[in-house]
C-alpha cells in the first residue's frame, strides 16, 4: 500500500511539473489604464479594438480614480453594473472615489466570496493586499492619502472610512507590508498616486514631472520600497511617464508607469500594454537580468547619524548631499527629504531630487578640443541643462571672446536636446573656449570640444553620392576579409536559409533569431556591404519595395511598422554585414515610439543629432546622410519611426555606443521589455521554421517578388 501511494505521489507530481512546464509557455498580456473617472464606454472600446488586433489580454488594471465626478457621468458606471453593457475583459480598479463611492464599498461589503465582483468581469480591489490575477501577484493600494483618515486609528474612524471608501487606512498598509513574503517576488503593483521622490537618480527629467515626484506619498514610496514590485502602476497625475528600470535591494529591476486620463484631450498616453512572464516561473537568472539603462534606487535609506548630520548641513546653508532614512524612521527621513527640496527650489536646478552638479560620464571620450578646430571657430558643448538659454551661453563664454552666434539643438517642439554649437569671431578665442571643459555651468559638467567645419562642396566637381556609379572613397569599412564567417552571408554554408522567407535580386528578407514581436524581420543585402549607404541605386530601390510591402502587410494587421539601422564597423569580426530591424507595432503604441527611443538616447548619453523629415524622399534623405557620415566613413544608429521620420547618431571617433541600445528601446516601445536581450528570445529549430513559414504566409501577398 505504501509503495502504491508512493507511485500515485510521484505521478501527480510529474503531472504538476508537466503542466508547470506547459503554463510556463505563455507569457500573461496585461493591458493598463489610468483615471477612468467614468469614461467606461470610451475606455471598454478601445480596449476591444487593442484586444482585437493585439489580443487576447488577460486583463485590464485600471489605476488612479475609477468613478466619475459627477452624477450624469456615473450613468455609464451603471449600465455596465446592470448588465446593459458588458465588460470585454476581467477588469480590476483600485480608484474607489467619486460618485457612488459609498454605495460601491456597501456593495462590495456584502460580497462573501471576497473577490470584489461588481458584476461579470469587473473587479474592484479593496484596500490593500496581494491577489493573483491571470497567474500574476498583484499588490495593490486603494484610494488615496488623507492625513487625518490615515493618522486616527479610532474604531469609530475606521468604521466610516470603511463605510464611505475612497482613503486608505494605516492598519491596511501596516497589514499589506507584514504579509507580504519576501522571498515571492510582486510582479504589479497597482497605486493611485506617485510616490514621493521617484525621479531621484534620473539623468533627463521633466519639470513636470519632477514636480509630480516631488508632490508623491511617503507611503507609496515606503510600500515600493519594501515590496519590490517589477512593475508599478499609477495613476492622478493626468500624464504618462514611463521612468528608466531601477534596481530593487532583492536584485531585479522595477518598472514605474503612470498613466493619463482616458480619453485625455492632449492625447497623453492612458493604455499602456505589456506582456510578463509571471516571476514564479522565472529562474534566477532571468529576474537578475538588468537593462542597459538601469539606475539605482530611488529609494535609499542611509543610517541615522547620517541623517542627522544631513539635517544640520541644510541648516548651515551647505553641500546638499544625500539623504535618508532607517525604514523605522519614515517620518524623519521624509522630512529631511522636504528640506532638501526647498533649499534646491531656489537654484538653476529645476529637479529638486538632482545632486548639486551632475558629472560627466567617466566613460565619456575625452574632447580633442583645439586639435579638432582646423582653423575652425566654432565649438561643440554638449551635457547642456535643459533649461539652459542662448543668451546664458553666450555670457558664459563671453570672457573668452567675442561670441557671434549660438544654435541649441532643440526638438520640433522647442524642447532642448541638451546640446548646442556656438561661433566666436576667431579659431584663438574658440581655443580658450575649450578649455572650459569640465566647467560647471548650471549644474552640470559641460563637455567642450572643437568643431571641424567642413569645406563646402564646389558644385562644379563631381561629388560621390552612393549609387550614381563615381568612384567611390577608401571604403570606410572593414578591409576585404572573408565573409565565410558571416551569419549574413548566404554563401555561408552555416547560415540559417530556414529563416529566409524572400529573397530579390539585392537584399533578402528573414525572420529575426530572437523575435521582439512575431512579425520582426530582417532586410539584410546580399553582397557582404557593411551598411545601406553602400547599396546601388537598384539595391536601395529593392529595399524600398520591401519596406513599402511590409508597412501594407503590417497595416493590414492594425500595426505599423518600426525600423532601425546600426552600422558598428566590427572589423576584429570581419566587418559588419547590412542588415536593417523591421518590425510591427500596434497603432496604440506607434505614437510613443519616437518619444521611447529620444529619452532611451538621453540615458544612454547621446541624442539624435539628426532628424529627417517624413516628406522628404528616399534618395534625398540619403545624400542627407551620406553627407553627415562623411560618405559612410563614421558609423551610424538610424531609426525609422513609424510616421516615417528618421532619427540618426553619428558616431564620434572613439565614442562608446551601447550595442544592444537600439533593441532595448524598441523592447520599451513595444511594451516587451523583458525581451531586451535577444537570447531571452531564440527559438528552436522547429520554433523557426514554424514563425518563417507563418510569416510567408501573411506576407505572401505583398510580396514584391511575388507578384
Amino acid at each position: 500500500l505504501a509503495m502504491v501511494l508512493q507511485r500515485l505521489q510521484k505521478s501527480i507530481w510529474l503531472r504538476a511539473a508537466r503542466g508547470g512546464r506547459a503554463r510556463q509557455m505563455a507569457a500573461v498580456k496585461v493591458l493598463a489604464c489610468g483615471d477612468v473617472k467614468g469614461s467606461l464606454d470610451v475606455l471598454f472600446a478601445r480596449v476591444n479594438t487593442v484586444n482585437a488586433k493585439s489580443g487576447p489580454f488577460h486583463c485590464l488594471l485600471c489605476v488612479g480614480q475609477f468613478l466619475a465626478n459627477d452624477a450624469d457621468s456615473a450613468q455609464q458606471f451603471k449600465e455596465y453594473v446592470s448588465g446593459q453593457k458588458s465588460v470585454p475583459i476581467p477588469t480590476y480598479f483600485i480608484g474607489d472615489y467619486g460618485e457612488g463611492a459609498e454605495e460601491l464599498s456597501s456593495q462590495v461589503a456584502g460580497d462573501s466570496t471576497g473577490k470584489g465582483q461588481i458584476c461579470e468581469n469587473l473587479f474592484y480591489l479593496r484596500g490593500a493586499g496581494i491577489r493573483e490575477i491571470a497567474g500574476l501577484r498583484v499588490a495593490f493600494l486603494s484610494g488615496k492619502y488623507d492625513k487625518l483618515t490615515y493618522e486616527d486609528t479610532s474604531r469609530v474612524a475606521v468604521a466610516a472610512a470603511i463605510r464611505e471608501g475612497g482613503c486608505y487606512l494605516k492598519h491596511q498598509v501596516e497589514e499589506l507590508l507584514q504579509k507580504n513574503d519576501p522571498s515571492i517576488v510582486v510582479d504589479v503593483l497597482m497605486t493611485n498616486e506617485w510616490p514621493l521622490g521617484v525621479t531621484h537618480n534620473l539623468s533627463v527629467c521633466s519639470p513636470a514631472h519632477a514636480a509630480l515626484s516631488q508632490e508623491g506619498r511617503q507611503v507609496t514610496a515606503e510600500i515600493v520600497e519594501k515590496l519590490g514590485p517589477r512593475y508599478h502602476l499609477c495613476g492622478m497625475g493626468d500624464t504618462y511617464f514611463a521612468r528608466s528600470p531601477y534596481k530593487t535591494t532583492a536584485g531585479h529591476v522595477t518598472r514605474f508607469v503612470a498613466l493619463a486620463n482616458v480619453g485625455n484631450a492632449q492625447k497623453q498616453k492612458w493604455l499602456y500594454a505589456v506582456s510578463l512572464k509571471p516571476a514564479a516561473q522565472m529562474s534566477q537568472t532571468e529576474l537578475a537580468t538588468v537593462p542597459t539603462d538601469t539606475t539605482s534606487t530611488p529609494y535609499t535609506h542611509a543610517n541615522p547619524q547620517t541623517l542627522a548630520g544631513h539635517k544640520r548641513k541644510l541648516e548651515a546653508g551647505s553641500s546638499r548631499a544625500g539623504v535618508g532614512a532607517p525604514p523605522s524612521d519614515m517620518e524623519a527621513k521624509y522630512a529631511a527629504l522636504e528640506e532638501q527640496s526647498n533649499e534646491m527650489q531656489s537654484t538653476q536646478n529645476f529637479r529638486w531630487q538632482e545632486p548639486q552638479v551632475k558629472k560627466l560620464r567617466p566613460d565619456m571620450k575625452k574632447p580633442l578640443g583645439a586639435a579638432r578646430l582646423n582653423g575652425s571657430t566654432v565649438i561643440f558643448v554638449k551635457n547642456l541643462h535643459f533649461k539652459a538659454r542662448e543668451e546664458e551661453l553666450a555670457k558664459f563664454f563671453g570672457d573668452c571672446g567675442n561670441v557671434i552666434d549660438v544654435n541649441i539643438g532643440r526638438e520640433q517642439d522647442g524642447r532642448s536636446r541638451g546640446f548646442a554649437h556656438i561661433t566666436f569671431t576667431s579659431t584663438e578665442e574658440a581655443v580658450k573656449a575649450c578649455n572650459k571643459h569640465g566647467q560647471v555651468f548650471m549644474g552640470r559638467e559641460m563637455f567642450v570640444d572643437g568643431h571641424e567645419q567642413r569645406p563646402k562642396l564646389d558644385p562644379n566637381i563631381p561629388q560621390y553620392i552612393p549609387g550614381t556609379g563615381n568612384i567611390p572613397p577608401p571604403p570606410a569599412g572593414p578591409p576585404p576579409g572573408t565573409p565565410a564567417s558571416c551569419w549574413f552571408c548566404l554563401s555561408n554554408a552555416e547560415a540559417d536559409v530556414n529563416l529566409v522567407v524572400s529573397i530579390g535580386e539585392h537584399t533578402y528578407l528573414a525572420i529575426d533569431k530572437g523575435p521582439l514581436v512575431a512579425e520582426h524581420v530582417l532586410l539584410v543585402t546580399i553582397e557582404h556591404i557593411p551598411c545601406t549607404l553602400r547599396l546601388s541605386d537598384a539595391g536601395q530601390g529593392e529595399l524600398t519595395k520591401y519596406s513599402d510591402a511590409l508597412k501594407k502587410c503590417f497595416e493590414s494587421g492594425g500595426c505599423k511598422l518600426l525600423m532601425f539601422e546600426r552600422y558598428m564597423a566590427l572589423r576584429s569580426k570581419g566587418g559588419n554585414h547590412c542588415h536593417v530591424n523591421c518590425m510591427a507595432i500596434p497603432n496604440e503604441l506607434a505614437d510613443q515610439a519616437g518619444s521611447v527611443f529620444r529619452t532611451k538616447a538621453r540615458d544612454a548619453g547621446f541624442d539624435f543629432e539628426i532628424e529627417i523629415s517624413a516628406d522628404i524622399d528616399t534618395m534625398e534623405a540619403r545624400r542627407q546622410l551620406d553627407k553627415a557620415t562623411d560618405g559612410g566613413r563614421h558609423e551610424f544608429v538610424m531609426v525609422t519611426l513609424p510616421d516615417g521620420v528618421r532619427l540618426v547618431h553619428v558616431l564620434s571617433r572613439g565614442e562608446r555606443h551601447p550595442m544592444s541600445f537600439c533593441r532595448e528601446a524598441a523592447a520599451n516601445a513595444l511594451g516587451v521589455p523583458e525581451k531586451a536581450d535577444w537570447k531571452n528570445c531564440r527559438m528552436t529549430l522547429h520554433e523557426e521554421n514554424e514563425a518563417s513559414q507563418a510569416f510567408k504566409t501573411k506576407f505572401g501577398q505583398f510580396d514584391p517578388f511575388m507578384q
